[in-house]
């Protein structure tokens, strides 16, 4: 509710990071604490709780003569004093003596012993009984200073802290699917089947109570590894409560046969209840999004279930889509895409939650967060939002809590300017601006995946980047690749892509195609859509700090490792969109590149003679590294340099990937 948001920062003085996260979505909290082990993240809740319960005892120590407690609180403290003994410090104080009892309580579940009576709820409830008795007797500003900010922590992350979401590729719950079914002598061949006729034997299997296969059943690898995933869920919740677990997040969600296939594991795996989440993320499955949703709503199972869990949530991938169709035809087909989810859910009576899946550099969805917000389609948030957060963010963001809290207070701020926008009116885009947008895009998109389809483009992009250097690092978990096929850039994964074309600093992903896409429309109108527009200007914006973290004279010293005709050719397609997007960004802006961001402009111009050396050291580096053999001397040191070389500029440049 924004207006609560808002008379908690304006009356609760805010200084503290998680008084800021307890008033966010608990999911947007959990994605800044993402990464957790249940067990962890259960421990960082109690050992949080016992020390603010160990802070109340400090603060309030009112004697009994002095406060006046109804009958609630008194039976409550005397069952508490008959089963775990009266209090010997606190003899004279008793909401002293009920924080201590608290306070064991919280220790004993942390020490592995017995849970807290009722779990999270029951401590929100013993913290409501101290406000309430405070408040009944002439304490309000003691409860609302002190116990309630507790308590809204406590109701924001209860004791199991984050969320845990699952997410898997929709193929491997396919062929789960199909293995289950095979077991249980429904269907011998479901990958054969076609989209229409796997769901309706989805909803139906799904609608049924008939348990399709034993929990120890061997279904094969690939299923028994995708059901443990969610029975691991189920363990949790049972621990630590519902707020366990989150979605099921389908990646490369192509149709509503994906989420339901989901949903069947789910079921089979006993967590019925958990939210399926679709993750869109190729411009096909952008543009497909919204029908697929219309599909899932049409089934009588899935929107039962929708009903219980209260939300629809889509995830939108900002990183394959670029590297699929480029920045400026990405950026305009996940706004369509938004603009439609958001009426096929009003039009079916579901709210919806877009989940965005933004990383931290611009080619994949980064950039100023409040900004991105304020730019969303008019009728996308309503009040519900959820973004990811990169490791590398946390770091940039989090590490400082004076830097946190102006991030999360913009983050809150743009959240709720734009839900209240939403709840007033939904403005109509002027067509002359969505018709040029799509003309632009169109020709970006031409561009940009003309100079993929080059024959030779992969082995241009191996030689001028460090990719294969990159996929040494340990860092991330999952390998710069995801199939077995090293001459598709569809199966280059879109971190090290983005990661590769900053060390290079081309910055490709971040502006290719802009510049040929603006000169497609007619003299004039990119300037007025810069200034009416605020999606169009924050994606100029973005292409600008992009450009600016750009280096082509830097990027001709690592086209010296790639031969020729390749340098020649390539490099002169890049420096020739490069220079057609600056002439472009400057006709709609009206000025120079960063004219309008001082700060981030003083910012390039201090860093750059630091992390110029290194790139020059690393191309050398790998020079050598490639011409070495596995017997040539100092290999290993070598290796390492290039690898030490490779976090320094990532240092330097931020917003890598």
């Amino acid at each position: 509710d924004p207006s609560v948001v808002v008379q908690h920062l304006h009356e609760e003085h805010p200084q503290t990071i998680a008084l800021v996260l307890a008033y966010l979505p608990t999911k947007f909290a959990a994605a800044v604490l993402a990464g957790f082990e249940p067990e962890l993240q259960s421990d960082v809740a109690l050992e949080t709780y016992r020390a603010e319960v160990e802070e109340l005892v400090q603060r309030l120590s009112l004697h009994q003569d002095r406060v006046t407690l109804g009958s609630d609180f008194l039976d409550d403290l005397a069952a508490l004093d008959a089963e775990y003994g009266t209090s010997t410090r606190f003899d004279d104080e008793p909401l002293r003596r009920k924080l201590e009892h608290m306070f064991n309580l919280l220790d004993r579940e942390l020490q592995g012993g017995e849970p807290y009576p009722g779990g999270p709820d029951g401590y929100l409830r013993d913290l409501q009984m101290v406000e309430r008795a405070l408040e009944g007797d002439r304490g309000e500003r003691l409860a609302r200073s002190f116990v309630r900010p507790a308590r809204y922590r406590a109701n924001a992350f209860r004791f199991a802290l984050a969320p845990l979401d699952l997410r898997e590729h929709s193929t491997v719950h396919e062929r789960a699917i199909a293995a289950l079914l095979s077991y249980a002598g429904v269907h011998d061949d479901y990958l054969a089947l076609p989209e229409a006729d796997r769901v309706p034997l989805l909803a139906e299997l799904l609608d049924s109570r008939r348990p399709l296969a034993p929990d120890d059943a061997g279904l094969g690898d690939e299923a028994d590894r995708a059901l443990a995933f969610v029975r691991e869920l189920r363990l949790a919740a049972r621990h630590y409560g519902p707020g366990a677990y989150g979605s099921t997040i389908v990646s490369f969600s192509h149709g509503a046969s994906d989420v339901l296939e989901a949903l069947l594991l789910a079921k089979q795996a006993g967590l019925e209840d958990i939210d399926a989440t679709p993750l869109f993320e190729t411009l096909a499955d952008l543009e497909a999004a919204p029908d697929v949703v219309a599909q899932l709503f049409a089934v009588p199972y899935y929107r039962r279930h929708v009903a219980q869990r209260g939300v629809q949530e889509v995830m939108i991938g900002y990183s394959d889509s670029n590297k699929d169709v480029g920045f400026l035809t990405a950026n305009w087909a996940l706004y369509r895409a938004q603009e439609r989810l958001a009426q096929v859910a009003r039009a079916a009576g579901v709210p919806l939650r877009l989940f965005h899946g933004r990383g931290t550099s611009i080619g994949r969805g980064g950039g100023p967060a409040g900004q991105a917000i304020l730019a969303q389609p008019p009728g996308s948030l309503a009040g519900r939002m959820r973004i990811t957060e990169q490791g590398e963010a946390l770091a940039d963001r989090y590490s400082d809590p004076d830097l946190a809290h102006r991030h999360l207070e913009q983050v809150a701020h743009a959240f709720i300017l734009s839900s209240a926008r939403d709840a007033k009116e939904i403005a109509e885009l002027p067509r002359e601006f969505r018709d040029a947008l799509d003309v632009a895009a169109a020709a970006a998109g031409t561009t940009y995946r003309d100079l993929l389809a080059r024959d030779d483009f992969l082995a241009f992009f191996d030689a001028v980047t460090p990719i294969e250097e990159i996929s040494r690092l340990n860092v991330g978990s999952r390998p710069a690749r995801r199939g077995q096929d090293p001459a598709s850039v569809a199966d280059l994964r879109a971190i090290p892509w983005v990661f590769a074309w900053t060390q290079c600093r081309a910055n490709l992903p971040g502006w290719f195609g802009i510049g040929s896409g603006l000169a497609a429309l007619q003299p004039g109108l990119s300037a007025t859509m810069y200034e009416q527009w605020p999606f169009f200007g924050t994606v100029v914006d973005f292409a600008q700090m992009s450009l600016a973290k750009a280096d082509m004279d830097v990027f001709d010293s690592y086209l010296t490792l790639v031969d020729e005709p390749a340098r020649s050719v390539y490099g002169d397609l890049i420096r020739a969109e490069f220079e057609l997007s600056l002439e472009q960004l400057a006709l709609a802006t009206g000025h120079d590149l960063l004219d309008n961001d001082p700060v981030l402009a003083r910012s390039v111009e201090l860093r750059n003679p630091y992390i110029d050396p290194i790139s020059h050291l690393q191309v050398e580096l790998i020079r050598r590294l490639r011409a070495a053999t596995d017997d040539t001397p100092g290999r290993e040191a070598l290796e390492y340099a290039v690898l030490v070389s490779l976090i320094g500029i990532s240092a330097g440049m931020r917003t890598t990937g």
